[in-house]
């Protein structure tokens, strides 16, 4: 497939000059006919950022679930990826943070890899980026097994990946029950076991995160309650469905007391955010 459509998808809250160099590197590696993007801002639709946004041709913009500093985020992160995934006009749809850019060739080695005759059949191509620290580089990271019909196979972790749509539509698109951990276990995971289509691991293709350092988004959500729900959901389904998968999610068991810890600190977290916007505005 030469000149691939993609629909770059971001959710997006504040950090303005970090969206403005995500944007600046899309658009300096990528043919400006070969993709779009799709914004689904919750700032203030008085923000200069909207305002920089809406003046924007390659940019479709989504404003809601607006929110003022001190609020948290309305709805689960996915519920507005989601949003913009079904606005996408594009065969393949790249989600991505507002505190990403690209690297200059990630569009070439995109393009050269869906080309490939032996590609028809991919689904889900999995891309290289910095996982929970930039000190540990760009990588995929192998996150366990699973068996379908043919024998053991890796699952990757897929936080970054690019995603035809159609498949994001068969899978049901990201599961909104998230709150923000775990979708790149759960989306690996579904495109494998729900559809026929293939993953592929594409290491020459790199977006850098730079992992901003609010750390917004633990505020409302936990590691715990996420990959317990995901856990659960996929034991159930395979144990309908007569397939397999291993999965380390480096979580405490789930008890009653680790429910109560996990509670706990989450609420901690919301009451010291309250406290800094009251103070500091």
């Amino acid at each position: 497939m030469q000149n691939p459509k993609i629909s770059i998808v971001v959710p997006t809250y504040g950090r303005t000059e970090l969206l403005k160099d995500l944007i600046s590197s899309v658009r300096t590696s990528t043919p400006q006919d070969n993709y779009e993007f799709v914004v689904v801002a919750s700032d203030l639709p008085e923000a200069d950022k909207i305002k920089w946004l809406s003046q924007q041709g390659d940019v479709k913009l989504i404003l809601t679930g607006q929110r003022k500093k001190w609020e948290l985020r309305k709805q689960s992160l996915y519920y507005f990826t989601n949003l913009g995934i079904k606005k996408a006009k594009n065969e393949w749809v790249f989600v991505v943070n507002d505190d990403m850019f690209f690297d200059q060739n990630w569009y070439k080695e995109f393009e050269m890899l869906v080309s490939n005759p032996t590609s028809s059949n991919v689904g889900m191509i999995i891309v290289a980026t910095h996982i929970g620290s930039t000190s540990l580089g760009a990588r995929v990271a192998t996150i366990g097994k699973t068996k379908k019909d043919d024998g053991w196979k890796d699952l990757y972790l897929s936080d970054l990946s690019i995603i035809k749509k159609e498949v994001l539509e068969e899978i049901g698109y990201f599961d909104e029950n998230l709150k923000w951990y775990g979708s790149g276990a759960d989306n690996s995971l579904a495109v494998e076991f729900l559809t026929n289509k293939e993953t592929l691991v594409a290491e020459k293709i790199i977006v850098n995160h730079l992992i901003a350092k609010e750390n917004r988004n633990s505020l409302t959500e936990d590691a715990f309650t996420d990959f317990h729900y995901i856990s659960d959901k996929w034991n159930v389904w395979c144990e309908k469905n007569g397939y397999q998968y291993v999965c380390d999610f480096l979580i405490d068991p789930y008890t009653l007391k680790n429910k109560f810890k996990h509670d706990l600190i989450k609420r901690v977290r919301i009451l010291q955010h309250h406290v800094k916007s009251l103070l500091f505005g």
